[in-house]
């Protein structure tokens, strides 16, 4: 189902609407009456970008949020209310202290009106609160209006940019969301971010489900939310690959081109500027919205190999996509028209009608690209990840060391991974440098941090003293424990940009790794870390012995500080994405 197209030129927005919603609004409900209203929790916020709506209503709909829920939800109607739009609210009469909870959220020129009265006459005609006979719609409330500041005039209007990424957490998710919240940090410079995600764990400014006609936003108990479709199409890939019994145990993910988040079942969503894909599998897939798409410059940061590939989302050495995808090994297929070649082939059909710009955290990624069939046409340029190195920052290590109950003498190690069941994040020769390290005087000094989920019991009965620290959500914590280690751990085999590496050396904190895909650009050898050949146990014990002799060395850990700085500030790396945006903006035609 496309979406209606309103009769009414302005955007108008009714939040909890009930049965009581008119075709020329953007209708909201958690229990939608008709296909014409959006499915969803309003507890997730309001799901537009800032400066949306001319006009947003709701009525009796406050009194059944608890009080954060429904200051939140006050402050979202003002971030999405156009400069001098009108806010409608009808409530119990006196049961609620509103004008203070408007002025709290923002507004200005909060007013008392009647049931059949408003600031704004043209909005009369949709009698949101009469009945035909001019009696109150429901008797015994209290009609309030708030309009939202203007502020000074000045220059020319800001670029909407909407963002998508499936997540708004793990490693993409999370590089992407850093980047959403940096370009929120320099708003004063012309660009307005909005984050869509279809799986969402944080409640930040501007980050929502998307808001899909024909499917259900939702709160989870565990404060997460999850679009209904991402599910669906998760279960749907799960099942296509049935068909391949022979893939290969511990390979990496494989996805089919998935679309849960139709851009043309998306209210506002022609009022964007721009549009900003990341890490999209099973939510956005731009060789199935080449429709809605098509026409309008379309930036599309890549964080694995995925988009130019059949499938693979790294590629495990096959080249297979820089000619045509099929016989793939990562499905353990001998069949030239295999999952991978169908999705190759449909890609190189609709990625040519498209106007892509191609963006790499790394020049490893934007090589790899640059050879594939199926982007290697476009333009395509590095721009590194924005981080927050004011959080991932030199701490006090001698303070956040004695808190855990690490000793001065220790050479405490730090590896980080979400599963170690990925054969790419190189589990086996991890497990085998820490046994050699174990096996070398004194051992008893040495200490290592697991962070992830439930690490294998080897890992932790290495000889070395071990401790599985679990999944570590907040960065500050994070960032005590980078500040507390003498050395990170990267020992991936292939690998574009890993948002440990960026944080580590954030804090100060060496890093030895293997050389693998992009990790080489982001470690200098012998200065802010050491590096050896990909699968070489040997040389990532060595790299330890290295960093062994430098734990106390100041000199190391501020260049790890300043090269961090250099590479990923995110005031500079959102800049470096503002400046792009508007020459895309700008591009004839536009």
């Amino acid at each position: 189902m496309k979406i209606s197209k309103k009769k009414s030129a302005l955007h108008l927005l009714n939040l909890g609407c009930g049965e009581h919603f008119h075709v020329d609004w953007v209708n909201i409900d958690i229990s939608p009456s008709h296909p014409e209203v959006l499915d969803y929790d309003l507890r997730l916020g309001i799901p537009f970008a800032d400066n949306s709506f001319d006009v947003i209503y709701h009525s009796h709909a406050l009194e059944h949020m608890e009080p954060p829920w429904a200051e939140r939800l006050l402050r979202e109607c003002c971030r999405t209310l156009k400069p001098g739009g009108l806010l409608r609210v009808v409530v119990p009469d006196n049961e609620i202290p509103f004008v203070g909870l408007l002025r709290k959220a923002g507004f200005a020129e909060i007013t008392r009106q009647s049931h059949d009265a408003s600031l704004r006459h043209d909005v009369l005609r949709y009698r949101l609160d009469t009945l035909e006979d001019g009696s109150p719609r429901k008797p015994d409330s209290l009609f309030m209006e708030a309009v939202k500041p203007s502020p000074p005039a000045a220059g020319a209007q800001p670029l909407r940019v909407a963002l998508f990424c499936t997540y708004d957490h793990g490693g993409a998710g999370t590089a992407a969301l850093r980047l959403h919240n940096a370009l929120r940090n320099i708003a004063a410079e012309g660009v307005i971010s909005q984050f869509y995600c279809a799986s969402q764990k944080t409640m930040m400014e501007g980050v929502h489900l998307a808001p899909v006609f024909g499917q259900n936003a939702r709160g989870r108990l565990d404060g997460s939310a999850v679009l209904s479709g991402l599910e669906q199409c998760n279960r749907a890939c799960t099942a296509a690959l049935k068909a391949y019994p022979n893939r290969p145990v511990g390979r990496e993910y494989f996805s089919l081109p998935q679309l849960c988040c139709d851009p043309a079942k998306m209210p506002l969503f022609e009022d964007f500027d721009l549009v900003h894909l990341h890490w999209t599998t099973h939510m956005l897939d731009p060789a199935l919205a080449q429709e809605v798409l098509r026409g309008r410059p379309v930036v599309w940061t890549l964080h694995d190999m995925a988009p130019f590939t059949g499938g693979c989302h790294y590629s495990a050495g096959c080249t297979r996509f820089t000619k045509q995808c099929g016989r793939c090994p990562g499905l353990g297929s001998d069949d030239p028209g295999d999952l991978s070649f169908q999705t190759w082939r449909a890609r190189m059909g609709t990625y040519r009608t498209l106007n892509l710009h191609i963006v790499c955290p790394s020049d490893w990624l934007a090589g790899e690209a640059q050879k594939s069939t199926l982007l290697g046409r476009f333009p395509i340029r590095v721009i590194p990840y924005a981080q927050p190195l004011d959080i991932f920052r030199p701490l006090n290590r001698t303070a956040i060391r004695s808190s855990l109950g690490f000793g001065p003498e220790e050479l405490v190690l730090l590896f980080a991974s979400q599963s170690l069941s990925n054969e790419r994040k190189g589990g086996v020769y991890l497990l085998e440098t820490l046994r050699r390290l174990a096996a070398l005087p004194p051992a008893v000094h040495t200490r290592l941090i697991l962070i992830g989920n439930n690490p294998p019991a080897e890992f932790l009965q290495t000889g070395l003293r071990a401790e599985a620290a679990g999944h570590v959500d907040a960065p500050e914590h994070m960032a005590a424990l980078y500040n507390a280690a003498d050395a990170v751990l990267v020992p991936s085999l292939e690998d574009n940009s890993p948002n440990v590496i960026c944080e580590a050396l954030g804090c100060g904190t060496p890093v030895v790794a293997f050389a693998a895909g992009g990790i080489p650009e982001m470690v200098r050898d012998g200065e802010t870390g050491r590096l050896a050949l990909v699968r070489d146990a040997a040389g990532l014990l060595a790299g330890l012995e290295w960093a062994a002799g430098v734990k106390n060395d100041t000199k190391i850990r501020l260049q790890c500080r300043a090269f961090a700085l250099e590479k990923w500030h995110a005031p500079a790396r959102a800049r470096d994405y503002v400046n792009l945006y508007r020459k895309l903006d700008e591009q004839p035609g536009r």
